[in-house]
């Protein structure tokens, strides 16, 4: 992969991600909210907040990595489905439990926001800024070249998560549905999936 192309696909990534306008409106809620409004933070208090979270997220996540690789090994699960599943459920797990207290109160357009807008976040800015990020820091520089399994899962979670989304209804049977063919990629990645990088 020719070194500039190192650079500008994940710039071009974050800079897609940082221009919200074109996928938010999406999800505006129309109707009256009758929800109390609360008096805002201050900027101290909300920076203050900001980075005792980010601090306690870091040291979980350190605790999450140390207990799931000696785990891993002694269940034989490759990286590949660690790093798509088991991360992907324990690292969300709170964007998880919020989207569905939101479904629980009837909010599906927050309950979709929340649970899209994690997926995004990542695809458009965390990975493109990790690649751009090793350039500098790490042993060698990482680049956006997936497998195409992976790039499959990939397009069919855009296409599936399109056709549920699209409509603006959901019902018991989509969420079945979607369990199901969870159940079915994570299967796959457990099975299939060795732990070679390509």
């Amino acid at each position: 992969m020719p070194n500039w192309l190192l650079i500008f696909v994940p710039a071009t990534l974050a800079l897609e991600y940082l221009a919200p306008d074109c996928y938010l409106p999406i999800f505006a809620r129309s109707g009256d909210d009758d929800t109390p409004k609360q008096v805002p933070w201050s900027m101290g208090k909300a920076l203050l907040v900001l980075g005792a979270a980010s601090v306690l997220i870091a040291w979980s996540s350190k605790i999450l990595v140390a207990a799931i690789e000696p785990s891993t090994r002694q269940l034989g699960l490759s990286n590949a489905f660690v790093g798509v599943f088991v991360v992907a459920i324990l690292g969300n797990a709170a964007e998880h439990a919020t989207a569905i207290t939101m479904a629980m109160k009837n909010r599906m357009d927050l309950s979709l926001a929340i649970a899209i807008g994690s997926s995004v976040q990542v695809a458009l800015f965390v990975a493109p800024v990790l690649a751009l990020a090793s350039l500098f820091v790490g042993p060698a520089a990482m680049d956006l070249d997936f497998p195409p399994g992976l790039v499959l899962v990939v397009l069919l979670s855009v296409l599936i998560t399109g056709q549920v989304a699209g409509d603006g209804r959901s019902d018991w049977l989509k969420g079945v549905q979607l369990l199901a063919v969870y159940l079915i990629l994570g299967m796959a990645f457990a099975f299939l999936a060795g732990d070679s990088p390509h």
